[in-house]
C-alpha cells in the first residue's frame, strides 16, 4: 500500500495529515524501510492499538499506519477485534520464539569453537 498525498493541511495540528482527506506525505513515513515484512507490520500495529502519540514517522511503512487508522477509526470495534483475532492466529507460539532464538547465528558459536581449536592447537590463550 503506497501512501497518497494529503490534499489539505493537517486540522489537528499534528503536523501530519490527518484531515478530514485522511492523506498524508511519503516523507511523513521517516520509520519505513520499503522493505516488505509483513509480520513486522501486523507486530507493530498490534503494539501500538491502544497508545497515544503514534505518528506515521513511527510506522515502519505507510501500510501499516494506514492499517492502524483505519482500526482506530471504526466506530464498531469490529475491526479491533478482527485484527486481535488475526493476529493471534498468526503470532508464533512461545516455543517457535524459543526455537527462532535458538536457530538465530550472532556468530559466537563460531568463535567459541575457532577459539577452542586454537586452544587445542596451541595457538590460542
Amino acid at each position: 500500500m503506497v501512501a497518497k498525498r494529503r490534499q489539505e493541511p493537517d486540522v489537528a495540528g499534528s503536523g501530519f495529515g490527518v484531515g478530514s482527506n485522511g492523506n498524508y506525505f511519503k516523507g511523513d513515513f521517516k520509520g519505513a524501510d520499503g522493505k516488505l515484512n509483513h509480520f513486522r507490520d501486523i507486530h507493530w500495529i498490534y503494539e501500538n492499538l491502544d497508545l497515544f502519540g503514534v505518528s506515521p514517522g513511527d510506522a515502519p511503512s505507510a501500510g501499516a499506519y494506514t492499517w492502524l487508522m483505519e482500526i482506530r477509526n471504526d466506530a464498531s470495534g469490529d475491526a479491533r477485534k478482527k485484527f486481535r483475532d488475526y493476529y493471534m492466529k498468526i503470532a508464533p507460539s512461545g516455543k517457535e520464539l524459543e526455537e527462532r532464538e535458538r536457530l538465530m547465528d550472532d556468530g559466537r558459536g563460531i568463535l567459541e569453537l575457532i577459539s577452542a581449536v586454537e586452544r587445542c592447537l596451541g595457538g590460542g590463550r
